[in-house]
């Protein structure tokens, strides 16, 4: 059977967008946190290392190497239609309703799980492909080279074609028919000449069945079916994904409940009243004449309705995601349709990081409608340079405000070290900080009002001269929820250990969230991964060095170059999956909108590994030679991670040019990596002439290499050491091989 480029690139394309439509679909289970990207990510490339693995060191023992391919195709096909329907209904079968959280530990299992046979098969296929691509006489052209560069290749079409074609037209479900009906198609072309009769009706019989599937909307009804069962319990009016995101509509009698991500956004109309009130009300009180509003996300439902009840002139209501709007106006209550409906307020579907930094105009009050969830896209509204850029947006005597999650009777150390973080980040960009404590911790900052010297009978005064009533803000009410003791309690827990101050490339509050979340499920694990925080760069610097003198002395003791190679290839692993995940944290960091741009990010870097690895196979003959252009690349990567050391603290400034920077570097790294690996898998066959043995080893390294950096550095590093000290870390490990 011929393997020819047209078969390998299938492979390629086909795992991407598999890959891709995987990592959507549970991003929505794991409410959007992009954490769990590398814990996505890393089960993704542990599991298809294992099939490398696995594959490379049994394929030579096979005699029908062929059919062995076929099957693993066909396995591939089918189990990514399986593990994309129980992405969607895991909770389900578990006992567990669609809002309910998970842990950490069982978003591993459960990705793990739901992975393992589509990424497996996947990964076997590279060595089989390559054990049929030697037996063909090929061995001298060193395949692996070979099958790598047209593997990638066909990750990068299919990476742009996922993001540009299919996922603006098509759904999960028919994505999946699309993918099976080609890999049909590919066996049914491969197979043609040599198969028996029996192989040959049972591909046309599988081709008719899709066809037969297409005519009856069979991906309609599948994306019905597991929708149904995904949110069983509660009436599901529509589901829709968007370039930021997903959003679901259920209904419970009279009562909508928009979710985002997985989280319930807006809830309309019986919204938390006690909520909306205080934080409706009070910032506009302590301001005391507001005439201008800005509200940044979640307003509709309940906020913007109790701020019009004040005689301001203007309000700004701004969400990031425009499907959002367009969903709470096509299923409209009494309250959303009044808000919208008001000629003072003017929706504005954007970014309020985007709004802020474009116009020029001021607000009397800011506020921020949502709480700092555990992710990156809305923590960038939480950081010290967000609130540097609020700062120069407020009018004479404005006020910001925002609120995060509290607890009126304790404050466990997660959640003191969260509140914390972002009560010193606004403490060091405004003079005033208040901050209203209670189960749900209401903060205020002002450039030039003392709103620690503002009495509750101040408030009281203001409420009468305007002859509003709320429900709750009565004197007695009043005097309770700004006691000044409280506040000071407050202050005295966020401040009594060494505290550390949210930033955009330092995102500890988006750390901190994922650990308060995570106690619900485990008291352990989440104070073990607290105890990280503690953790100096020198004992990181001297467990790399120690590394760096066994492998030293390995390669003496075994005067071989195997050791080194392998060794250098899982570094290199580490490196580009490490790399990559800094240049996404990165992305979402500067854009929000990670969501839609994952496919063209992960293609813009197998991109360049394509372009690398064909360098290496077709050019650069002097490199090509041995061990010194080995040395002259790791060089090369050390070189990139002193690049991205320099240029990291600056991309905020880059404006336009950030996004240039972040595509250049993601080519870059994938170039360097093509060029090592095809590189290492010549040097590595002058000394095991098995093609397979070859890939298994070497491949299955560089994705072992990458399961590492994923847990360790999406999870831990980058987050809690930031992405300058991640990028140094980088460095150490990179020197080490």
């Amino acid at each position: 059977m011929p393997i020819n480029f047209l078969s390998v690139f299938i492979i390629g394309a086909s795992g991407i967008i598999a890959q891709m439509v995987l990592l959507r679909e549970l991003l929505v289970g794991f409410y959007g946190n992009e954490l769990s990207v590398g814990i996505i990510l890393s089960n993704w490339v542990a599991t298809e290392a294992l099939g490398v693995f696995i594959a490379g060191a049994l394929i030579g023992k096979i005699r029908r190497k062929d059919l062995v391919f076929g099957g693993l195709v066909i396995v591939f096909a089918f189990s990514f239609l399986f593990s994309l329907f129980f992405c969607r209904i895991y909770k389900t079968a578990l006992g567990l309703s669609f809002g309910e959280g998970i842990g950490i530990v069982q978003m591993f299992f459960i990705s793990l799980g739901l992975l393992l046979p589509v990424s497996f098969s996947h990964g076997a296929l590279f060595s089989v492909s390559t054990k049929l691509y030697a037996a063909e006489g090929a061995q001298k052209s060193y395949p692996i080279g070979k099958i790598y560069a047209w593997e990638t290749i066909g990750t990068v079409i299919g990476g742009i074609l996922f993001t540009y074609v299919i996922l603006p037209f098509c759904g999960s479900f028919w994505t999946a028919f699309i993918i099976i009906e080609t890999n049909l198609l590919l066996l049914f072309f491969l197979f043609r000449q040599r198969a028996s009769a029996f192989v040959r009706a049972v591909s046309v019989i599988f081709l008719l069945l899709g066809i037969l599937f297409a005519a009856l909307d069979g991906g309609g009804f599948l994306e019905r079916a597991s929708l149904a069962l995904q949110w069983r319990g509660g009436h599901l009016l529509s589901s829709h994904n968007s370039v930021y995101g997903n959003i679901v509509i259920t209904k419970l009698k009279d009562q909508y409940t928009f979710y985002y991500n997985g989280n319930p956004l807006i809830t309309s109309p019986h919204t938390d009243q006690q909520f909306v009130e205080e934080f409706g009300h009070l910032p506009l009180l302590f301001q005391g004449k507001p005439k201008r509003v800005l509200v940044l996300g979640a307003g509709a439902g309940g906020l913007i309705h109790e701020i019009l009840k004040y005689p301001i002139s203007h309000l700004d209501y701004a969400e990031l995601d425009p499907l959002i709007i367009e969903m709470v106006r096509k299923y409209p209550t009494a309250v959303t349709a009044k808000e919208l409906s008001d000629p003072r307020v003017k929706v504005v579907a954007t970014d309020g990081r985007f709004l802020l930094k474009e116009d020029a105009r001021r607000y009397d009050v800011i506020l921020i409608g949502f709480s700092n969830q555990s992710d990156l896209a809305t923590n960038r509204l939480f950081t010290r340079e967000f609130f540097a850029l609020a700062k120069t947006h407020l009018a004479e005597r404005g006020v910001f405000a925002l609120w995060l999650s509290g607890n009126a009777s304790y404050m466990s150390s997660q959640l003191s070290a969260l509140n914390g973080c972002v009560f010193h980040a606004l403490k060091e960009e405004f003079s005033s900080v208040r901050v209203i404590p209670g189960d749900y911790n209401i903060f205020m900052a002002s450039p030039e009002i003392d709103l620690n010297g503002i009495q509750p009978f101040t408030i009281s005064e203001r409420l009468a001269k305007i002859r509003m009533s709320p429900v709750l803000l009565i004197p007695g009410y009043l005097a309770y929820r700004l006691d000044a003791r409280k506040r000071q309690d407050f202050e005295r827990t966020v401040s009594s250990s060494p505290y550390e101050v949210n930033r955009d490339m330092k995102p500890v509050g988006v750390f901190y969230s994922f650990l308060l979340a995570n106690k619900k499920f485990s008291f352990r694990f989440p104070g073990l991964l607290e105890k990280t925080r503690y953790l100096r760069m020198r004992y990181a610097a001297l467990f790399l060095l120690g590394i760096m003198g066994i492998s030293i002395w390995m390669t003496q003791r075994r005067k071989v170059l195997v050791f080194p190679l392998v060794y250098s290839i899982a570094v290199m692993g580490f490196f580009t999956m490490f790399s990559t995940l800094i240049l996404i944290f990165i992305f979402q960091i500067l854009y929000g909108n990670l969501y839609h741009h994952i496919g063209i990010l992960v293609s813009l870097f197998m991109g360049g590994s394509a372009v690398g690895s064909m360098m290496m196979t077709t050019g650069f003959p002097k490199i090509r030679k041995g061990a010194r252009g080995f040395i002259f690349l790791e060089a090369g990567g050390i070189v990139y991670t002193l690049l991205l050391l320099v240029i990291v603290p600056f991309f905020s400034g880059l404006g336009d040019y950030a996004f240039l920077a972040v595509v250049g570097l993601f080519l870059l790294c994938g170039c360097l990596a093509g060029m090592q690996f095809s590189l290492a898998s010549r040097l590595y066959q002058q000394l095991r002439e098995d093609a397979g043995e070859v890939a298994g080893v070497l491949y299955g390294a560089d994705l072992m290499g990458g399961w590492a950096a994923g847990i360790l550095g999406g999870v831990i590093l980058i987050p809690l050491a930031g992405v300058v000290n991640s990028c140094i870390l980088l460095l150490l490990f990179k020197l080490s091989s």
